[in-house]
Formats: C-alpha cells, structure tokens, sequence
C-alpha cells in the first residue's frame, strides 16, 4: 500500500539537490504543499542561498509532485486546521519560552510549516521533517514523521538511491553547515561504518 509523505522546506533541501527525492518510490510517494512550493519559487532567503533551487530540473519536478488539492481535499483540510492550529500554542509552548529565552521572538512553526502539518493531519499523511517543533507536532497530534536520514536509508534500502549518492549528501551537509542532527549515529547505525567527513 501506498503511504503519502510531505516533505518539509530543509528535508527538501537537504536531498534534492543531488537526488531527485519527489514522486512515487515503490511504496512511498513523496509530494510537496502549494505553500511550499510558494516559498521555494519566491522566497529571496532560499534563492540566494540555493540557486539549484531555480534552474532546471527543479521547478518543473516541484510542480509535477505537488499535492493534489481538489475541492474535498481543501475542505477537510479546512474543516480540521483550525483545531489543529489552536491546540498548537500550548503543544509548542515550551520551544517558544526557549527560543525567547535567547531574544528569538520568531515564531515556532513558520505558515509554511503549519500548512504542511495541518495538511498531513486532515490528510492522514506523514511528514519528512528533522525539525524540532514540527516534530514534537507531529508526536502530539499522531502524525507518521520520517527524519531525512530515516528517508534516505528507506530509500536506499529499496534501492532507489545509491550509497555513494547518499555520501555526497552527507558531505554536501557539512559543508553547508546543515546537517540534521543525529544523522552521524544513524548513518554508523545504517552503515555499519563511519560516514565520509569533509
């Protein structure tokens, strides 16, 4: 059976660069929100940081796995958000004192993050997420969450991505200085060996 996960804004990042991570692998089918979409077409932080981003393949694949949001999608979606998005201000009370505590008065989970979750929640879908908010959310309201790493060795499992693509990343990872964390104990945990550092 086929399971949907959506990918988050930095789990995206973090893969598609090097391989192509959206679309339908065997029994995962990996799509994006329309909001996220959105911020990775017109977000001037993203385009200057991953000009990839913007050149081809990337918009066009984006555009092709998008998530389908016929009429009856968007009404559940819009019928369950609002419970979701209320009961989130006490599930995520404790990142937002932290984040203040440092003078980081952003918010916890940005629209886009919360579009994704409220879409997996009325959806029933999973989430490829290693952020830390989105992933206590996902705890709190039984939402399915695979990490990046988690992801990749799924995928490599099944053999649809290569080990040696898979290092790349972890290379590409450190230097960006974008690394999921945890990700060195679960490659060795994976592996069975050291990842390659830069």
């Amino acid at each position: 059976m086929t399971r949907t996960f959506l990918v988050d804004t930095n789990s995206y990042v973090r893969i598609a660069r090097r391989v192509e991570i959206l679309g339908d692998h065997g029994e995962l089918a990996l799509r994006l929100t329309d909001k996220l979409i959105g911020e990775c077409d017109h977000s001037p932080n993203l385009k200057s940081k991953f000009e990839w981003m913007h050149q081809p393949p990337h918009p066009e694949c984006r555009k092709k796995w998008t998530l389908p949001t016929p009429d009856h999608v968007k009404a559940r979606i819009a019928k369950k958000s609002p419970i979701l998005l209320a009961a989130l201000t006490d599930v995520l009370a404790d990142f937002k004192a932290s984040r203040e505590d440092r003078g980081d008065y952003r918010v916890v989970l940005s629209p886009v993050d919360q579009s994704v979750l409220c879409a997996a929640y009325a959806m029933g879908y999973g989430i490829i997420t290693d952020e830390g908010p989105l992933t206590h959310a996902c705890d709190e309201f039984e939402v399915e969450r695979l990490g990046t790493f988690d992801l990749l060795a799924k995928l490599h499992a099944e053999a649809f991505i290569p080990r040696d693509a898979i290092d790349t990343l972890v290379l590409d990872w450190q230097r960006d200085k974008d690394a999921p964390k945890g990700w060195v104990a679960q490659y060795r945990a994976y592996f069975g060996t050291h990842p390659p550092f830069v």
